[in-house]
């Protein structure tokens, strides 16, 4: 079994994970859903996130933006991160069951950047550009 967290804001993948309005969680097994449970946030930032994150035993994050801090929390817990998505959270979480779900590489975040259309002949679906071709870190 796994259990696969998204960041929600109304249904759509929330643009930043330390201020998202709510976590989906969904146990999930042999590429089917056992069930789902929306847990709305109480509290901000990484620490929080990541707390919730291990009280729920997430082994999965989708997200979009998501800072340093937050990816190397992550990271010390062994939970695998899809960054710099956005859209439907019911259509992420099926991608992800069926292997299509876009896997931006966590260095693109910080170090390197996609420019829009370019990178996705490349494998790369991350919208992390901004002035200068450089990535935003948080």
């Amino acid at each position: 079994m796994i259990i696969v967290a998204i960041a929600e804001d109304d249904g759509e993948i929330a643009e930043h994970l330390g201020h998202c309005k709510a976590i989906h969680f969904y146990r999930t097994e042999n590429g089917k859903i056992l069930d789902e449970e929306k847990v709305a946030c109480t509290g901000q930032g990484h620490e929080y996130m990541l707390a919730l994150l291990v009280e729920r035993k997430a082994q999965v994050l989708v997200c979009n933006s998501i800072g340093k801090p937050a990816v190397e929390g992550l990271e010390k817990r062994n939970i695998e991160i899809f960054p710099a998505l956005v859209g439907d959270v019911r259509e992420a979480i099926l991608e992800y069951l069926d292997g299509s779900l876009p896997k931006v590489p966590v260095e693109h975040l910080f170090h390197s950047c996609c420019h829009h259309g370019q990178g996705e002949e490349e494998g790369c679906h991350c919208h992390c550009c901004h002035d200068e071709g450089h990535c935003q870190e948080d």
